[in-house]
């Protein structure tokens, strides 16, 4: 073990009191895990009270950056909810009236939108990040991908204007699930990923206690009894599938 050390005005100073080996790099950078850690039950042991665990993502939620990531993952997520309750009502009654084959089939729509996306969004988002670093002198923000929500975003409101104002007027199929449950596929992976990423990157030291404080939101705003009694009667209504 050798500490490292530098010359000022000829005199050797300690550039820092830890010690390092003389393959201290290559240590680093030839780790592998365990065979503990590639099974699929492991131990667990508490490095802190469970309570504070608990505790924490909520104290995380005071952040701005981390309260912004869990709305956007809201929104997108829910958005996409909310479409597909209530294809059923809506594409099972007149003018369309397919039966319940038909409303199934229309999800690939959503499925080809995810795909694109997964396409899309991520090589956009690095390639912004990455373009942006350079014309900063090589230092890298997280900031740096968030303008690679901007065509995501307008898809999300292309998508829900067509949908909401489809459905009300008896726009033809065609568009309603080509266009728009395309588009609501297409930013609902592409903008709960960025989200997330850009949170993870501001917060890397929090990853694991971010996903569930993440999640929170999206699962109470889309709970099944607010959905139940507050947003599908009303749309069954408007679809004309009560009275």
């Amino acid at each position: 073990m050798v500490t490292r050390t530098e010359q000022v005005d000829g005199v050797e100073h300690a550039r820092s009191p830890a010690l390092y080996t003389d393959n201290f790099l290559e240590e680093r950078i030839s780790g592998k895990p365990s065979k503990v850690q590639m099974l699929p039950i492991v131990g667990w042991k508490a490095h802190e009270p469970v309570l504070e665990a608990i505790i924490l993502p909520l104290k995380l939620a005071r952040f701005p950056i981390v309260l912004w990531g869990a709305i956007q993952f809201t929104l997108s997520a829910s958005c996409y909810l909310m479409i597909n309750l209530i294809q059923s009502q809506a594409l099972g009654a007149p003018p369309y009236n397919f039966s319940p084959a038909n409303v199934g089939y229309t999800n690939l729509a959503f499925f080809v939108g995810v795909c694109i996306s997964l396409l899309t969004a991520g090589p956009l988002s690095d390639w912004v990040s990455q373009r942006s670093t350079v014309r900063n002198n090589g230092v890298r923000e997280p900031e740096m991908r968030l303008p690679a929500l901007l065509p995501f975003a307008v898809c999300t409101i292309i998508g829900s204007v067509v949908l909401s104002v489809g459905f009300q007027d008896g726009w033809p199929w065609e568009v309603m699930v080509i266009v728009g449950f395309t588009l609501i596929g297409i930013q609902v992976a592409a903008v709960s990923g960025i989200a997330i990423t850009y949170v993870v990157s501001s917060t890397c030291s929090y990853t694991l206690l971010l996903i569930p404080l993440i999640c929170s939101p999206r699962l109470t705003v889309t709970s099944p009894p607010l959905v139940s009694f507050s947003f599908v009667p009303p749309c069954s209504k408007m679809c004309g599938a009560t009275d």
